[in-house]
């Protein structure tokens, strides 16, 4: 069973949302720049974690403000059975493979079985809390 649960953001609160994470990016850069400053480091390079946060923050904006994109919460359930705990692990396996080829990760639900099962039911009812960001295009 495969289940895709997307909640669409409103365009004017997912430009407040990212705007907030783009301020939060700009103050950890400073903050980093800051400390090296008093450590007498001035010629200090960004670390590549930031300067990637602060593109990939930057160009999300875009996406929302010129490309006319929107912004969703989204959460993909996947629900595989099997006949014995092998075939489970080596289906599992093969699954987790195949995501990894794509760039995808995915979770296993170790303790939330059920809630797994819930939510990947066609009753409507999203058991599972972790929900990725996405924009329009990623989730076609």
């Amino acid at each position: 069973m495969l289940s895709i649960d997307v909640v669409p953001i409103p365009a004017d609160e997912a430009v407040r949302q990212v705007e907030n994470l783009m301020l939060g990016v700009k103050t950890n850069a400073a903050n980093w720049q800051r400390r090296q400053n008093a450590n007498n480091n001035f010629s200090a390079m960004l670390p590549y974690d930031l300067e990637l946060q602060r593109k990939e923050t930057k160009e999300f904006l875009e996406d929302l403000t010129t490309r006319d994109q929107r912004m969703m919460f989204a959460v993909l359930t996947l629900v595989h059975m099997a006949d014995t705990k092998k075939q489970l692990d080596d289906d599992t396996e093969a699954i987790m493979t195949a995501a990894r080829k794509k760039l995808c990760q995915l979770s296993i639900l170790k303790w939330q079985q059920m809630d797994g099962l819930n939510t990947a039911l066609p009753v409507g009812v999203r058991k599972i809390k972790v929900m990725r960001t996405l924009t329009t295009e990623s989730l076609l």
